[in-house]
């Protein structure tokens, strides 16, 4: 398959990009990709991209390269995201607009300008998150956005088919401060998650999917634990 990973450079991208290599060919598009590049040098089946995903034009380099290498693309997965640890209160409008535009307006993008370029029976990923069932003050921006984004899964009509996969509490630096008892007794590592996915790119599976850590947070949310 022709895999595109967006935020591959660190996190689930980063270990999805790794489960990911011995079968298939993967494009990797961020920001920079320069560090990436230096690693997989040589290696012909990783594709690196640089590319700031926040603006409209980008879309149109993507589909051209995709058009020019692959010809269609048959998984287009986001793994792109970024969290405000801050309250309502003293969160900047700054934070506020970068946050919902890499976590719900990129993804979104990605859906809506690159149907050209995604084969018959191609899919998207998303990566959402289980908080947006208990979320607390200080996480409530990334909430937000994540609820958004599973918005954008579950409202796509065919043929756009897509995978709102929904992890558990993973081991990056994205939850440092976050890590309760609890939490760390689910807590997964970047490859448990990279392993799952590429499971379901395997098996083409579209709709949703829960780890089950997740499935512990969304009834400790719904119980109001």
């Amino acid at each position: 398959m022709n895999i595109v990973i967006t935020g591959g450079t660190k996190g689930i991208g980063r270990a999805l990009l790794s489960e990911l290599i011995t079968k298939h060919k993967v494009l990797v598009v961020a920001r920079s990709t320069s560090a990436l590049e230096k690693e997989y040098k040589g290696v012909e089946n990783v594709y690196c991209l640089s590319l700031d995903l926040s603006t409209p034009d980008s879309y149109i380099s993507l589909v051209k390269w995709i058009n020019r290498k692959w010809g269609k693309a048959d998984v287009i997965v986001n793994c792109a995201a970024m969290l405000v640890n801050k309250h309502i209160e003293d969160t900047t409008a700054d934070e506020i607009l970068r946050t919902f535009t890499l976590n719900v307006i990129t993804p979104a993008l990605l859906v809506s300008q690159t149907k050209s370029v995604l084969s018959s029976n191609g899919f998207y990923i998303n990566i959402s998150s289980p908080v947006i069932y208990r979320a607390t003050p200080n996480i409530w921006l990334y909430a937000s956005t994540k609820s958004a984004l599973s918005l954008v899964g579950e409202t796509a009509k065919l043929p756009t088919r897509v995978l709102t996969y929904y992890p558990g509490i993973i081991d990056t630096n994205m939850i440092t401060g976050h890590k309760s008892l609890v939490s760390r007794l689910i807590m997964r590592k970047p490859s448990y998650t990279a392993k799952k996915l590429s499971q379901l790119i395997t098996a083409r599976k579209t709709g949703t999917y829960y780890e089950f850590g997740a499935r512990i947070i969304q009834f400790a949310g719904i119980i109001g634990l």
